[in-house]
């Protein structure tokens, strides 16, 4: 019901949702349960532009889904996870998790029960296409050719690698709608 209302627009609705539901899930020490809340929580601060705490909730949200063998939550998660560290630009941190997400998402076959697969692959295209190189020219030369050469390629390398991610998740979506 919390992510319906935070998808709504309803933030103080979906805080107090998540909220409530967190408390209760302490209170009777269900952490499945308390890291849905948390990665709740977590989403909704980034989307309130609050990525300091979303990057706490969702730590906290991956280590418990990882404590409760929890594949799937925990690939959506670690996904989230590297769209909050992207905010706080952190890139490697959030390549980093992002990647993992979208192993674990494959690992399954793309399988879900709670959230879309194709939202693991999206937030990890996201990450590759704010890659460090791809717009940063400023007014100063790179340091030699070589370098601004070796940069390029990296870029290329990405921007295939971001598209294949893209198509991927079009795949994933296309897959649950037939």
């Amino acid at each position: 019901q919390g992510r319906a209302e935070v998808d709504s627009g309803d933030y103080e609705k979906g805080q107090q949702t998540f909220e409530e539901g967190l408390a209760l899930s302490l209170e009777i020490g269900h952490t499945v349960d308390e890291a849905y809340y948390r990665l709740g929580l977590g989403r909704l601060a980034l989307a309130r532009g609050q990525a300091k705490q979303a990057r706490v909730l969702l730590q906290q949200a991956c280590d418990l889904f990882r404590e409760s063998s929890s594949p799937t939550e925990l690939s959506v998660s670690l996904a989230w996870l590297g769209y909050a560290l992207l905010s706080l630009g952190d890139w490697e941190a959030a390549h980093r998790s992002t990647s993992q997400g979208v192993a674990q998402m494959e690992a399954l076959g793309d399988i879900s029960s709670d959230y879309p697969a194709q939202e693991v692959w999206w937030l990890h295209y996201q990450v590759l296409k704010a890659a460090p190189g791809k717009s940063e020219e400023s007014g100063s030369r790179k340091a030699s050719r070589a370098r601004s050469r070796a940069t390029e390629d990296l870029s290329q390398l990405t921007d295939t690698y971001a598209w294949m991610v893209l198509q991927r998740a079009r795949q994933v979506t296309m897959s649950g709608i037939t």
